[in-house]
Parts: structure tokens; C-alpha cells; sequence
């Protein structure tokens, strides 16, 4: 009975160590290491500090390594090739165009996947019991990254499906992602804004 029972905590030892947030991290970065691209339904939810409203879009995005991707929403159409941004508003037919910079960081999925962990600390939220996804925390060692902290979302598959960042200026982004594709062999030219006849170009690059 008493071996029993030391094999009993040393098993359970065991389970709680492959389940820290280390090691959650390390198979998310294996698998996302596996996905050259996907395709997914996208829902974002922004809470600014300054004010209670609540913005919330949902629509279609697209991603392919390196930081390629797009959005395409209801009125709006984000496309960028990794370097520069388009920002298509439909009904003013009128995009405006920008260089990628921090502001971006929440679409920057190997960022956060892949160099993030390492630059913060992190810790494994409980969760039910029959929760179907693992919850990590990130919390920056210092003030060098532009979010005050993190909170990935991870499914049993080690796939990211939700993102919440909270910025320096104390605003809340809310990033979910549903019905993932993965490896779809999205050609570049998904990734190419392709300027509309009559279009308004703002060009601030």
C-alpha cells in the first residue's frame, strides 16, 4: 500500500509538471512550428481605457508565415504582406496604408507564439476541470514589449484560439478565433491589396 501510494504522487507530480505553463508553451510553439498557413473565423472586441464603449467586429482571417495576413470584415478590409498594411474601408472606398509596427502586435502571431514567452513571465491559469483549453498568462519582465500583459487561450491540439492583450494605455483587446483550417496553401497573392478603381489612397509609408 505504501508503494502504491508513492507512485500515486509521484504520477501526479509527473501530470502537473507536463501540464505547467512551460510546457504548454513549448508544444504550442512545436505545433505552430508545423502550420505554414490557415484560415479561420475571426471576432475581435476592443474595450478602450478612456471611455466604457465596447467595440466588437467578427469576420474571416487569413494568415501565412512570415506575418502575412488578412481580415475581412462587414465595412473594412485589413491586408498586409508583412511589411505594410492596407486598411480598406468599403463604403468610402478610401485605404489607407501604413508600415507594420507594434501596434499590430496581437495579429503578429509568431511574436506571441514564439519570441513573447521567453521575453515574459508566465504561469497556467486554472481552469475547470472540463475545460477544453489551457489558459497562459504573460506579464513582460520589463517595459521593453508594448502590452502590460497576456493571456493565451491553447487547445488540447496545442492550437491558439484566443488572444486578450492588455496595452500600456490600459485598453483591452479580445482576439478569438473559431473554425481553424490549417495548411490550406494560401497563394501570396492572398496577401496583395489590389486597388480599387476610383479608390482614395492615403499613403503614409
Amino acid at each position: 500500500m505504501k508503494l502504491f501510494f508513492i507512485v500515486a504522487i509521484l504520477f501526479i507530480a509527473i501530470n502537473n509538471y507536463a501540464l505547467d505553463s512551460l510546457s504548454v508553451i513549448k508544444n504550442l510553439q512545436n505545433k505552430f512550428n508545423t502550420v505554414q498557413d490557415f484560415k479561420s473565423s475571426f471576432k475581435q472586441t476592443t474595450n478602450k481605457s478612456f471611455d466604457d464603449s465596447e467595440l466588437t467586429l467578427s469576420g474571416t482571417f487569413y494568415y501565412k508565415k512570415k506575418n502575412k495576413f488578412k481580415i475581412d470584415l462587414k465595412n473594412i478590409l485589413l491586408v498586409s504582406d508583412g511589411i505594410s498594411i492596407w486598411n480598406f474601408d468599403k463604403r468610402l472606398n478610401r485605404v489607407v496604408i501604413n508600415k507594420i509596427d507594434e501596434n499590430q502586435s496581437f495579429l503578429n502571431l509568431d511574436d506571441i507564439i514564439n519570441n513573447y514567452p521567453e521575453l515574459c513571465t508566465s504561469n497556467l491559469l486554472k481552469e475547470n476541470s472540463d475545460s477544453k483549453f489551457y489558459a497562459v498568462s504573460l506579464k513582460p519582465k520589463n517595459n521593453n514589449l508594448e502590452f502590460e500583459s497576456a493571456t493565451l487561450w491553447i487547445d488540447k491540439n496545442y492550437i491558439l484560439t484566443k488572444i486578450k492583450i492588455l496595452d500600456s494605455s490600459g485598453s483591452e483587446y479580445f482576439v478569438e478565433l473559431s473554425n481553424i483550417k490549417l495548411n490550406q496553401n494560401l497563394s501570396d497573392a492572398e496577401f496583395v491589396f489590389i486597388t480599387p478603381e476610383a479608390c482614395k489612397v492615403i499613403d503614409f509609408r
